[in-house]
């Protein structure tokens, strides 16, 4: 298992430029990371309890930016 990541966030900025984009997956990511501390469990479980029709109601699809597309 792994810890927290440990990036350094400007650095990532200066490559992801979309302030959109990059709240959706600090959103994300920040919902998952209270799934499991393991990335993948948490995508898993994530994925296994997500249900297309209701994306709306989802954590993930509750978040500003999250559409359907990246849901």
């Amino acid at each position: 298992m792994r810890g927290p990541a440990k990036a350094n966030i400007d650095e990532l900025k200066t490559v992801w430029r979309n302030r959109r984009s990059w709240g959706d997956a600090r959103g994300i990511a920040s919902h998952l990371s209270k799934l499991s501390v393991d990335d993948k469990i948490a995508l898993r479980t994530w994925a296994r309890n997500a249900k297309l029709e209701n994306w709306r109601e989802d954590p993930i699809g509750r978040i500003r930016g999250v559409g359907l597309i990246n849901f």
